[in-house]
């Protein structure tokens, strides 16, 4: 039993990595909609921040405030998203168990406003919990990112389409519990 939540602490941190990877590549190909880059390339505002102490703006966006691991922006929605994730994973699950006791739970659970906040308490708490001990509990997503960098790049590329499928099946679980939902209960 310990093994087998070993494996799927190990997967879970792969995917957030991949998460993370994805996340910068997203970034990356942004960068050359977005107008705020194109800015910092006028000379004239160049000169602006490099009076001030910054020689490359648009590099300093990119390392620090982006692609930064420790306090950069796309680790953090890597994280966010691991953690929408779960809460799809959660929510899958509920409609499955609303599906088999065919009850409509859903109108239990958004009946007033106290109910609503539980429930939201309820989907989200443990897929932030789990994020925390699993991911960001002592900074061991920078551990793991780090061993994943170093790993051969064939096998970062079969990781990377392991995590793609996993994050695929997430979401197709999450459509198929909204089909079985409607095929146990075609008045929906």
């Amino acid at each position: 039993m310990r093994q087998a939540s070993n494996r799927v602490v190990s997967v879970w941190r792969l995917v957030h990595y991949y998460l993370w990877v994805w996340e910068k590549a997203f970034h990356n190909v942004h960068r050359y909609i977005v107008p705020f880059y194109w800015l910092f390339r006028v000379p004239a505002i160049k000169a602006l921040y490099s009076r001030r102490g910054t020689k490359d703006v648009s590099d300093y966006l990119e390392k620090v405030a982006f692609n930064d691991p420790v306090t950069g922006w796309n680790a953090r929605w890597a994280g966010i998203n691991a953690g929408g994730l779960l809460v799809l994973l959660e929510f899958g699950v509920f409609n499955c168990v609303e599906a088999i006791l065919d009850r409509n739970l859903l109108q239990y659970v958004w009946s007033d406003a106290a109910s609503r906040v539980l429930s939201c308490i309820l989907f989200l708490l443990p897929a932030g919990l789990f994020n925390y001990y699993v991911l960001f509990r002592n900074d061991r997503y920078l551990q793991d990112f780090e061993k994943y960098e170093q790993m051969p790049k064939q096998k970062r590329r079969r990781y990377g389409w392991l995590c793609f499928l996993i994050v695929l099946g997430i979401l197709g679980f999450i459509v198929g519990s909204f089909a079985l939902v409607i095929w146990v209960k075609p008045g929906l």
